[in-house]
């Protein structure tokens, strides 16, 4: 994931490669509501709305790459999505758009067709390395 600087939603950096940070979840679809477990946890989200963090979220993160160890290819991207930079207005909830799904009968990382939004979106804007889209 690639954040804004400055904003406290990058501030718990691990140094794990090309990330601004790692958040442990079981699937995509569980970044969001790992995420906000642990924004909730901060000093700085007391009193905050789940909608305010939400849009702080949307605002600093431009993509998820979602790893996972698989016992054939070892650790493989499945997903890479884009994170719009909106919430949904009905939900208040950030709104991924799915780039990359890994196809597992072939091994290898495809397009959904799904065009991004976000400009500049590649590898390097994004600060992610080439090699994760290649398979090895």
């Amino acid at each position: 994931m690639v954040q804004k600087p400055g904003n406290w939603l990058g501030q718990p950096q691990t140094g794990h490669g090309y990330s601004a940070f790692t958040i442990h979840a079981t699937d995509i679809d569980t970044v969001w509501p790992r995420f906000l477990q642990v924004a909730r946890a901060h000093r700085d989200a007391i009193g905050m709305l789940d909608s305010q963090i939400a849009q702080g979220f949307a605002q600093a993160v431009n993509a998820i790459v979602f790893l996972e160890r698989n016992p054939v290819e070892g650790q493989i991207a499945t997903h890479v999505s884009e994170v719009v930079e909106d919430v949904d207005p009905n939900v208040g909830i950030p709104v991924l758009r799915h780039l990359f799904v890994f196809d597992h009968n072939d091994g290898l990382l495809k397009a959904t067709g799904t065009a991004p939004m976000r400009s500049g979106y590649n590898c390097n804007s994004l600060n992610l390395p080439p090699k994760l889209f290649a398979r090895s």
